[in-house]
């Protein structure tokens, strides 16, 4: 997740959403339905094969008809009609002191709920939906209504609901959506196995004093899409995520995406690994998980209100961290995002083994697809 996340011209915005509504053709009447599920992110494959889409992008319903967002993904999602006004940052700085550690941004993070049925008229969202949650809107009006998923935008995580009068053609049906998934799961399953199966081999070659340089990748993705905006497959993967190697040897992480999203992060023997951004009260303490939902949202509060508890960046995991020339399993070793322009960070990152052990690491932000990975050092 971005540290700093600008916010997105809606020009920009309506450019992505107008060139997929120009390619549509027209189609017979369908048959109206009340209602119509789609789907907020790829999720009914492995974990780690992450495609950052609403499908369908474009959908065409009939006054009246609500439309419900499925998230499947272990990875969270948001819907945001923004009416056509600035889209929200998803993080920001704290009023008091922009020098400190940025905050989730409440308009982004929280929901913004339509007051029944949906004209267009005006900002909403569905703050930050998690694995097994939805988003239902009533739309009563006829229009053109882009929405965008704020975490994601920057990935062209883009969408359209078009809205015509009771009667019309072109209808979206759920059995549409239903094929178009079933597509997506052929293509993105034989694209993860394709991808794991040539990519995973680990490389390595002998330095002069007898000691190895290995490479691993920090992800990857598929290469048939020119424009990074373009979601498409994307592997959340170390690879390979388990690798053995001798004392002295020097294991390379390298960012093998267009988008710099990855880091490798090797957690202080006993302590715990956080996303990147905290719940945490005024005084800097961390938010109770009685005062949490299930799945990490405050309990009421207003969202457009920058009242504490705020969601604070966590800079032991998001800064670079090497506080030795070799790995040192009682302390934090971070390389930051790979590539990151803003942090001035390279694509590679390196760390040499001299202690036996089996040593795990992570990519801070996809813990939750399991980008997991270990190093197991041998004896020499």
């Amino acid at each position: 997740m971005d540290r700093t996340t600008p916010v997105v011209s809606t020009f920009f915005l309506l450019s992505l959403i107008l060139s997929a509504v120009g390619t549509a053709t027209a189609a017979p009447a369908s048959k109206a339905s009340d209602t119509l599920t789609i789907f907020s992110g790829y999720g009914r494959g492995p974990a780690q094969a992450v495609v950052d889409e609403f499908f369908p992008k474009t959908v065409r319903v009939a006054e009246g008809t609500t439309v419900t967002w499925i998230q499947e993904t272990p990875r969270d999602h948001g819907i945001t009609f923004p009416a056509g006004g600035p889209i929200p940052a998803e993080n920001i700085a704290q009023p008091e002191d922009r020098s400190a550690p940025q905050m989730r941004n409440p308009l982004a993070e929280f929901p913004t709920l339509p007051g029944g049925s949906y004209d267009g008229s005006y900002f909403i969202n569905s703050g930050r939906i998690q694995a097994g949650d939805s988003f239902s809107v009533t739309f009563s009006k006829a229009g053109v209504f882009p929405y965008v998923c704020i975490p994601h935008i920057n990935q062209g995580m883009v969408g359209t609901v078009e809205v015509v009068p009771p009667g019309g053609a072109g209808l979206t049906t759920q059995d549409d959506v239903d094929q178009e998934m079933a597509a997506a799961d052929a293509l993105f399953q034989a694209q993860f196995d394709d991808i794991v199966a040539k990519r995973s081999g680990p490389s390595s070659f002998e330095r002069a004093d007898g000691t190895r340089e290995w490479f691993i990748r920090a992800g990857t993705d598929v290469r048939s899409e020119p424009d990074f905006r373009v979601g498409r497959l994307t592997v959340r993967m170390f690879l390979p995520n388990q690798l053995t190697i001798k004392q002295g040897d020097t294991v390379v992480w390298y960012t093998d995406t267009r988008v710099p999203v990855h880091n490798v992060l090797f957690p202080a023997a006993g302590t715990q690994v956080s996303s990147g951004y905290v719940p945490r009260m005024e005084d800097g303490s961390v938010v109770p998980l009685e005062l949490l939902t299930p799945s990490g949202f405050y309990r009421g509060g207003d969202p457009s209100s920058l009242a504490w508890p705020r969601i604070l960046a966590d800079l032991d995991a998001l800064v670079p961290s090497r506080p030795s020339p070799a790995y040192d399993p009682t302390k934090l070793f971070n390389s930051a995002r790979l590539g990151d322009p803003s942090e001035t960070q390279s694509r590679a990152w390196s760390l040499t083994f001299e202690k036996p052990g089996a040593f795990d690491y992570v990519c801070t932000v996809h813990v939750p697809v399991g980008m997991l990975g270990q190093i197991i050092v041998a004896p020499r």
